[in-house]
């Protein structure tokens, strides 16, 4: 979800408004993913593997993440 476009919180939400149209800073761009992850009701981590491919312009990866009880899923971008 774009950053303030979560119909009942708009505080969350990728800041999308600092990635799209330019390479995008891979840190910050992480970060984002991760944050976002993390604020998904029992969720304890998460970790993000992105890559940006610079001749396609595409973003991809995966976001792993777990919950306190041990059960790990991904989400594929």
């Amino acid at each position: 979800t774009f950053s303030g476009e979560l119909y009942y919180d708009t505080t969350q939400g990728v800041r999308y408004d600092q990635i799209l149209g330019q390479t995008p800073n891979m840190v910050f761009t992480t970060s984002e993913y991760q944050n976002q992850a993390l604020l998904v009701p029992e969720v304890e981590t998460a970790l993000p593997s992105l890559q940006f491919v610079r001749e396609s312009r595409t973003l991809t990866g995966t976001v792993y993440v777990s919950d306190a009880g041990g059960i790990s899923g991904t989400v594929n971008l």
